[in-house]
């Protein structure tokens, strides 16, 4: 995936590894599954101790509802990185911080966004917002 296409989709604030990062698009439902790998965070500490005896331990993958300006359905693919924590007294795993949302949601803070700005209408319903 090209850095157009990170900067189209507004994930251009992310640390994306262009070279792993890839892009499906499925033309039945016009939906876009985007499969995100992040470059590897070098100032990653253990979020129990701020210990530095860190290892990579895989990854997890989870699967977030996303919205850009141009684009409604769109689901992110994010291959999270599993840490595990040599410095705690028992090993400690972790994962690395998310930068869609503060808690451990599957919509990111742009879709809730777009959700809020459909239902300020007073006319507005659940079955007329479609971008759910």
């Amino acid at each position: 995936m090209d850095y157009e296409s990170i900067k189209r989709y507004g994930l251009d604030h992310l640390n994306v590894d262009l070279n792993k990062t890839y892009e499906v698009f499925n033309p039945t439902n016009n939906n876009h599954t985007i499969h995100l790998y992040l470059n590897k965070d070098l100032g990653i500490t253990c979020p129990r101790c701020n210990g530095t005896n860190i290892k990579n331990v895989g990854t997890k993958n989870i699967k977030i509802k996303y919205a850009s300006a141009l684009e409604d359905n769109i689901d992110i693919i994010w291959h999270r990185r599993q840490y595990i924590c040599y410095d705690c007294e028992k090993p400690a795993y972790f994962q690395e911080p998310s930068p869609f949302n503060t808690s451990n949601f599957n919509v990111s803070i742009q879709k809730e966004m777009k959700i809020l700005f459909e239902f300020k209408s007073e006319t507005a319903t659940y079955v007329n917002v479609n971008i759910i």
